[in-house]
């Protein structure tokens, strides 16, 4: 036989735990991946060198340098496959043109943000080309699922990086870097 207790709530209580309820929300709303509590900043810079497929260095009219990293995706590693293409990529696509940066985040004197060719949202670019990965472990803002579905979208047409037999993300290719140290940068 199973019983079942029940509690009463006596008013005081259901005050506190309406208060509770809505502390929690709040907690929920401001702490959850996805929402930001930052301010977005915006800068407009001159790109001066492409370092990788998904950072750059530029500077403003200043002359103030900034190291930038696209948010929210990843392109191949350097001697990774089509690491050397997806670099060249993105250096015809904005290397010595003036982009804008809107971010709202800094790491190590890098910003990571999402960077504009006019209207052009540049990582959204190099995924619709398929010269990057979406990155689900980083990217929690509501502009992530438009990456992810370009990703999709180019692995199913075989562009870029998904024209070879078995691409590697980044993050499991510095993990394993001797298992795949027989990949050529200049694959397919």
């Amino acid at each position: 036989m199973v019983t079942m207790t029940v509690f009463k709530i006596g008013p005081m209580d259901r005050r506190s735990v309406k208060l509770m309820l809505f502390v929690w929300t709040i907690l929920l709303v401001f702490l959850s991946p996805g929402v930001s509590s930052a301010k977005e900043e915006t800068i407009t810079i001159k790109v001066v060198r492409v370092v990788h497929g998904d950072t750059l260095r530029g500077t403003d009219e200043d002359g103030k340098e900034f190291r930038v990293k696209l948010e929210g995706i990843e392109a191949p590693e350097a001697a990774q496959a089509f690491g050397y293409k997806a670099r060249l990529y993105l250096r015809k696509l904005i290397e010595g043109k003036e982009v804008t940066v809107v971010f709202s985040e800094e790491s190590d004197e890098t910003i990571i943000g999402r960077v504009f060719l006019g209207k052009i949202d540049v990582g959204e670019k190099m995924m619709e080309d398929g010269c990057a990965w979406y990155n689900p472990l980083y990217c929690h803002k509501s502009f992530c699922q438009k990456y992810s579905l370009w990703q999709e979208t180019a692995q199913a047409a075989k562009k870029g990086l998904w024209k070879g037999p078995k691409p590697v993300p980044p993050w499991e290719y510095r993990l394993n870097k001797d298992k795949y140290k027989d990949w050529s940068p200049l694959a397919y």
